[in-house]
């Protein structure tokens, strides 16, 4: 996703890192970290949200940077949060 979309979604309230809401863009994330961003409330079931996961697994230095390896789940459908997701 660009940048302006992420900020979009932060505006939206529709990121969460480990199931909380970030109270900052500047989030500083971890190995195992989960970041959820909401797609929409399950049309079935609205108890339930259709999210995008992206897993953390490892962060090592890099020449110039940082080299991330995570893993992707999209459209991955959750029980709502516990400080439930409102549009």
């Amino acid at each position: 996703m660009s940048r302006s979309k992420i900020e979009e979604a932060y505006y939206a309230s529709k990121i969460r890192v480990n199931g909380q809401k970030p109270l900052k863009k500047s989030k500083e994330i971890r190995e195992e970290d989960e970041i959820d961003i909401i797609l929409h409330r399950n049309l079935d079931n609205p108890k339930f949200l259709t999210i995008n996961r992206i897993q953390i697994l490892s962060i090592s230095p890099a020449p110039g940077g940082v080299h991330i390896k995570l893993s992707r789940d999209k459209n991955l459908i959750i029980e709502d949060y516990a400080d439930a997701w409102s549009p």
